[in-house]
């Protein structure tokens, strides 16, 4: 599937080809315009494909009416009607339907119940805080069974403590329906926590998909490594000595299997928990530190590297160095250091 902006020349989407299992939670994830919010609004119908299909459970709805593909929408900013209550808030799709009183009334106590909102049926939506104003906006999306539910960052306007409960709820909310959820999100701890498979889309072309650790220790692709994580893969520009791969001091032993050739440049992927600080090692100077709970994300540049290319190492926070010292680290080959071609980005 491919889709194009009038007036644009570079796709928004270029040829997605995306199957997403019934029932499976996938998170999108990528930079900022690469295509995530293009991929829900031709999901709900806002916009039509340049190129391809979209099908649902073998049915092609690419020109189907949005209120006749059987998805549901909950926006990053969502808003409610603020004359009704919560209760008829959440039951209004049905109210509006035809369908009868009492059968509405059932459901709406049924989804609060999965949602934990019985106790604010009865209240104003302008009494809610912002975790139950999005809790009541999925409610209503659920109302009415949908074979996809489509999620564009509904978190990411919240504070810390607030996102702690919304994340509470969309984990009961995907024990507890059989939709196909697709969630759009740029926070990778959500991605790991909530996902089944995450599909990482970078500049509208889809770079990885697969299970959560698959996509954090063994990316596919320098896309892939470079946005996921936090911090992102440290990729190192390095040269493949007889000893292994060089990067200033610091010398990585090319995994057994991967024909190398001495002189072949390679780029590491080497993920921060990979980097110890040791007595002896490759030198670092120090160019950063932040502290992360009881962990620490020591920054600094590699030295004997012309390049003077940057490394991330996580260490415990009472061993943190402070910004200009000079420290040895070396680095665990195992999981999560990886080996890419420079010139496709692919992971060898």
């Amino acid at each position: 599937m491919t889709f194009s902006y009038p007036g644009f020349d570079t796709p928004a989407l270029r040829e997605l080809d995306l199957t997403v299992v019934h029932g499976e939670f996938l998170s999108v994830v990528g930079p900022s315009g690469s295509g995530k919010t293009t991929l829900l609004r031709l999901l709900s119908g806002v916009s039509t494909p340049t190129a391809g299909d979209i099908l649902i459970g073998g049915r092609v709805i690419t020109r189907v009416a949005p209120a006749d593909r059987g998805v549901s929408t909950v926006p990053a900013r969502p808003s409610l009607y603020a004359h009704m209550t919560v209760g008829q808030n959440i039951g209004f799709s049905m109210s509006i339907s035809g369908v009868a009183a009492s059968v509405v009334s059932a459901r709406v106590v049924d989804i609060a119940g999965t949602l934990g909102l019985q106790r604010l049926l009865t209240r104003a939506p302008q009494s809610l805080s912002l975790p139950e104003r999005q809790a009541v906006f999925l409610a209503r999306a659920l109302v009415r069974p949908s074979a996809v539910l489509v999620l564009d960052e509904p978190l990411a306007h919240l504070d810390r403590d607030d996102r702690q409960q919304a994340r509470a709820q969309l984990a009961r909310l995907r024990s507890s329906t059989d939709a196909t959820i697709l969630y759009v999100t740029q926070d990778f701890s959500e991605a790991m926590t909530l996902s089944d498979r995450i599909a990482v889309l970078d500049g509208g072309r889809l770079v990885e998909l697969g299970p959560p650790l698959d996509v954090y220790h063994r990316p596919e692709s320098l896309g892939a490594a470079r946005f996921f994580g936090s911090p992102p893969m440290n990729t190192l520009d390095a040269v493949v000595t007889p000893d292994g791969a060089r990067v200033g001091e610091l010398l990585v032993p090319v995994r057994p299997g991967l024909d190398l050739a001495p002189g072949a440049t390679v780029v590491l992927g080497i993920r921060a928990e990979a980097v110890h600080l040791l007595p002896r090692g490759a030198g670092l100077t120090v160019t950063g530190v932040e502290i992360t709970g009881n962990t620490a994300l020591v920054r600094g540049t590699l030295i004997g590297d012309p390049g003077g290319q940057s490394l991330v190492a996580r260490c415990s926070m009472r061993d943190a160095p402070r910004i200009g010292d000079r420290i040895t680290v070396d680095v665990l080959v195992d999981d999560h250091v990886q080996f890419f071609d420079p010139r496709n980005g692919r992971r060898l």
